[in-house]
């Protein structure tokens, strides 16, 4: 809740060792805000309502250290995230020391390059982040995550400011470290195709709801929410050249905006009038009057 307004409703995300669970949606769905909801990360002003358990551990009312042991967080511009000032050797070093690393950290540092794919380590590591493309930046950040021997890794949007081809190498270095290291890894995206074959299990958020959740394979194949189709459809790859590139009209809503019903119906092709006055309850993992079997 901020200034009265609900910014995420009955949000509910469960995490397994060694999967990916991919969270999806347009900039403004509430995404990152969950996850920092757990990690206590709200702007000011907000507060959360709740539950989020971590080996018996509530972590809503437990003290700042408690809450984030165990988790660590991947941002989607490491350019930004990395002190620019530290080589890439200070980075992993302190960090390591930071959570309680004994021994040579050095070489800690270069079997962290070595895991995240980046090559020529001793050279690595006397760089700074400038210095480094963005999918070696972009590593980094995930070695200093690393670092911190985690249980549940927070990747947001790790993607967005790398190219096509690099999108992929991370993607498949998250799916191969969960399995590696038992990771639970949270992947934060807005790309729906990326997470095929990245993730496990995918939820689906609009405007702060929970619309759609299943398995990866099953949701991207057989979608049942409006906004899910919508989101599919929404694919330059497959678009010919002359032909407007598919579009989902509209915009996410504001939180202080009041819409009755399903807060999608503005924006549904399919919307029936029971949409617009009466939200959707949630049954068998969608929240939609057409899944239900209802209108047209």
């Amino acid at each position: 809740m901020l200034e009265g307004h609900a910014l995420v409703d009955d949000f509910s995300i469960q995490l397994e060792a060694g999967r990916v669970h991919a969270v999806v949606g347009e900039s403004g769905s509430g995404k990152t805000l969950s996850a920092l909801a757990v990690l206590g990360l709200l702007p000011e002003g907000a507060a959360v309502r709740g539950s989020a358990m971590r080996g018996g551990v509530e972590l809503l009312t437990a003290p700042a250290a408690l809450r984030r042991a165990g988790f660590a967080m991947v941002l989607q511009e490491p350019l930004s995230a990395l002190n620019p000032v530290l080589s890439v050797g200070a980075h992993l070093v302190e960090t390591l020391s930071v959570h309680g690393a004994r021994g040579d950290l050095r070489a800690a540092a270069l079997a962290l390059l070595a895991e995240v794919g980046i090559p020529s380590g001793e050279e690595r590591l006397k760089m700074f982040p400038h210095q480094l493309s963005g999918g070696q930046r972009q590593r980094v950040s995930i070695a200093c995550a690393l670092a911190a021997s985690p249980q549940v890794l927070i990747a947001d949007e790790p993607t967005t400011a790398l190219d096509a081809s690099m999108r992929g190498v991370i993607l498949t270095l998250l799916r191969r470290l969960a399995a590696d290291r038992a990771l639970a890894v949270w992947l934060i995206t807005h790309d729906l195709h990326a997470v095929r074959g990245a993730s496990d299990e995918v939820t689906v958020m609009y405007a702060g709801r929970v619309v759609e959740h299943g398995p990866t394979a099953g949701v991207l194949e057989s979608p049942r929410h409006p906004y899910t189709v919508a989101l599919l459809a929404s694919n330059p790859a497959g678009a010919k050249v002359g032909v407007p590139l598919p579009t989902l009209a509209g915009a996410v809503p504001l939180a202080r905006e009041v819409i009755a019903g399903c807060r999608f119906h503005p924006r549904c092709a399919r919307v029936v009038a029971r949409c617009r006055v009466e939200r959707p309850e949630w049954v068998e993992d969608v929240a939609c009057y057409l899944a239900h079997g209802e209108g047209a």
